[in-house]
């Protein structure tokens, strides 16, 4: 009979990149964390992903928008090929016709996803950001956490 195997806990790495006001497609992602894991260590593994952050960002003038796309990514090591997982979209947008004082907001964010595969090899994932648009918005990322939980997905198949 074939062992499930201890769950394990895997911290990740936060990138603490400087990030643009804009990002387009067409540019390359910013990472703002990594984590790797070695799923083989249990039987029939899913990979718990909990990324968690702060976006603090200030209105300032006529019709502010902050619009944020984010990316989670799986790279395995034996391969190498990186495939998307899953993508998440912030969005606050405000029609104001006209000059308000400025505003401050502080908004929590998590994204999380179970992801229950055929690991061969450890493997990387990767939080990105992959789209950046504002108006009227300044804003930063903070109080980041990502972690992953390696566990027997038996359930999951």
């Amino acid at each position: 009979m074939k062992e499930f195997g201890i769950p394990t806990l895997a911290c990740g790495e936060i990138l603490n990149k400087k990030i643009p006001s804009e990002l387009s497609r067409k540019n390359p992602p910013i990472t703002l964390a990594k984590v790797v894991v070695n799923p083989r260590t249990v039987s029939s593994p899913c990979v718990l992903l909990n990324y968690s952050l702060n976006i603090r960002f200030v209105t300032e003038g006529i019709e502010p928008i902050i619009s944020l796309r984010f990316q989670l990514v799986r790279t395995p090591k034996a391969t190498k090929k990186t495939t998307v997982l899953e993508e998440w979209q912030f969005e606050g947008a405000e029609i104001i016709p006209t000059d308000v004082p400025s505003t401050k907001t502080i908004e929590p964010i998590v994204f999380n996803n179970c992801d229950c595969n055929h690991f061969s090899s450890p493997v990387m994932y990767r939080m990105q950001l992959v789209e950046i648009v504002t108006n009227n918005v300044r804003f930063v990322i903070d109080d980041e956490e990502f972690s992953a939980i390696v566990m027997s997905g038996m359930d999951q198949r």
